[in-house]
């Protein structure tokens, strides 16, 4: 575990995905583009003394060190990632006999409890201490430190309240006299079905917008180099005007500063300034949404340039073949909400993808085992819409962050990953509970002639893909549906 541990923390140490968070969570709107993990201070070349010799050099500055809330949620991914891989680890040790049963019972209930100590308590509690430091980020060292503190003891009460309401999450019929770790996973697969089934919904949507015929995307024009350079000249336009206001008004307060003029003139220029000051916010967000437009047609361009080349026409059959799965997937949801039938009991049933499967193999074969397609189809399904969030997961970060109105880089970062950590748990969790029917169960123990305990034994039989699932995929489905409809609507009246 420690191995995982601090393998996973250099890895996100030398790579470039906390990189890349920062500037995905810089392209959020109103998020400081300009923060960094650490400031450095210039460096000035020593001047040459009198005997013509350079003095002696400073010694050079340690390594920069990280701080408080980026080490928090790098040490939060880091041991969720190697909890989820230990329990992975321990279910392929079972197929294999590697290890004796006794040894994995006890790493695979310590992993357990780890896990949904990770999920439950120390990811929300570092994600409270991270949106603390956020808040406090703009005061005074002594004031910022008095605040960190009483907001260190303040961040204790959402996650117990957090704690309260998960503690409420119905459980299914078969967990209801169970022990208080298995009830607790229980309802961390229930939490973790809805919310799967909301981000699969609003990826399957979003990946497949650009090819709904009442998309505007769909009916884009491919921009050309005059429109982009127009564009271009009427922004720097903009530029040069917000640029003289603010000279302007600079001005203006020196002036006034310097106590130049009458009072009357004094009083006058200050209602000047108010209309002038007004006009700057005006000129900044007219700048801020210009610029947005100017990238939209350079991307739209790169789009159509890179798509007539074959790679990007390979791109974009994969991606249509792609949005033709969501859009079936919306309709398997839909279909398996209104028939039901009268086995509303169960968590689990196929959907279209898996009768089709099963309707096609027993063509070919007489001998093809439908519930051998059926697990299989599960898996496959478990997969694609672990694709289905990956492809949407930027949008889903960035609406984090805007929603959180976290106004700092280095700190959507922090939040974006621990986001991700909590994602991967609950998906990993998820993979896990549908994996029971798909790994064999293990050998009889040699050396006592017993049967070893399942692994699987200990964990809740609830199935991900049910009823609960198709409802939420379907309702975040509709949801973005009717946002994304909307958003263009009220674009093409502006």
């Amino acid at each position: 575990r420690l191995f995982l541990v601090w393998a996973c923390r250099e890895f996100l140490l030398r790579s470039s995905l906390y990189a890349d968070l920062q500037h995905l969570s810089a392209q959020t709107e109103g998020v400081v583009e300009n923060d960094a993990e650490w400031v450095a201070l210039p460096t000035f070349s020593p001047r040459p003394t009198s005997a013509g010799r350079s003095p002696p050099t400073s010694p050079k500055p340690s390594a920069p060190r990280l701080s408080l809330h980026s080490r928090l949620s790098r040490i939060a991914f880091s041991a969720c990632f190697a909890e989820s891989m230990t329990l992975v680890l321990l279910l392929v040790l079972q197929t294999l006999d590697i290890l004796s049963s006794r040894t994995r019972l006890l790493n695979w209930i310590l992993s357990q409890f780890l896990f949904i100590f990770l999920l439950l308590v120390l990811i929300p509690l570092v994600m409270t201490i991270v949106l603390s430091l956020g808040a406090t980020s703009g005061k005074g060292n002594t004031a910022k430190r008095r605040a960190i503190t009483i907001r260190f003891v303040l961040n204790v009460i959402p996650v117990l309240l957090f704690l309260v309401a998960f503690s409420y999450v119905p459980l299914p019929d078969e967990s209801l006299s169970a022990d208080i770790r298995t009830s607790t996973l229980s309802r961390l697969n229930v939490l973790g079905t809805i919310v799967l089934g909301l981000l699969s919904g609003f990826g399957a949507i979003s990946n497949a917008w650009a090819f709904l015929p009442f998309s505007s995307r769909s009916r884009a024009s491919i921009p050309s180099e005059g429109d982009i350079k127009s564009a271009d000249l009427s922004l720097t336009r903009i530029r040069d005007d917000i640029s003289q206001l603010r000279l302007q008004l600079q001005g203006s307060s020196t002036s006034k500063d310097r106590g130049q003029g009458t009072w009357y003139s004094r009083f006058l220029s200050k209602f000047e300034g108010d209309d002038r000051l007004q006009e700057l916010k005006g000129l900044e967000a007219l700048e801020h949404q210009m610029s947005l437009d100017l990238n939209a047609l350079r991307q739209r361009r790169q789009t159509a340039i890179f798509s007539a080349t074959l790679k990007g026409r390979l791109y974009n059959l994969s991606g249509r073949l792609f949005s033709i799965y969501c859009i079936i997937r919306v309709i398997s949801s839909i279909v398996n909400i209104i028939s039901s039938r009268s086995t509303s009991h169960q968590t689990s049933y196929p959907d279209l993808i898996t009768q089709f499967l099963a309707y096609l193999l027993t063509h070919i074969s007489s001998e093809v085992n439908l519930a051998d397609v059926a697990r299989m189809s599960r898996q496959i399904s478990l997969v694609l819409v672990g694709v289905i969030i990956l492809s949407s997961i930027r949008l889903v970060l960035r609406g984090v962050t805007r929603a959180l109105h976290v106004s700092n880089r280095s700190l959507g970062a922090s939040l974006m990953l621990l986001v991700l950590a909590q994602l991967m748990g609950i998906y990993m969790l998820s993979t896990i509970v549908q994996l029971r029917s798909t790994f064999p169960p293990p050998p009889t123990d040699s050396k006592t002639s017993e049967e070893a305990q399942n692994l699987f034994s200990l964990i809740p039989k609830y199935e991900v893909f049910g009823s609960l699932f198709d409802w939420s995929f379907v309702v975040a489905a509709g949801a973005t549906l009717v946002v994304r409809w909307g958003a263009e609507k009220m674009g093409e009246m502006s």
